[in-house]
């Protein structure tokens, strides 16, 4: 019996862990005047700019983006996210 609930308990604490790690990257960042959004359709993340915006996947807990000419990594990097060696600071 204790092992069946340890199992549970477990379990329990993985997806709630797995279900919330992708939420990090949502939101609005900044650095300097140029501010970008990442928000989230179905399972999929569309990181927006002034211009327009970019489809990514969640892939080994990075964003994954591909303009049609290259792949970039979207991380978290001390509390910042790095794109393309670019660091934006999170304002909402």
């Amino acid at each position: 019996m204790k092992k069946t609930y340890l199992f549970l308990v477990i379990v329990s604490i993985l997806c709630l862990s797995a279900c919330s790690s992708t939420d990090k990257f949502l939101g609005t960042w900044e650095k300097g005047k140029a501010e970008i959004t990442i928000e989230k359709e179905g399972k999929d993340y569309i990181i927006k700019d002034n211009i327009g915006g970019l489809p990514a996947v969640y892939n080994k807990g990075n964003l994954v983006v591909n303009n049609g000419i290259n792949q970039v990594t979207v991380f978290l990097d001390e509390g910042y996210l790095n794109i393309g060696g670019e660091k934006y600071k999170k304002i909402k």
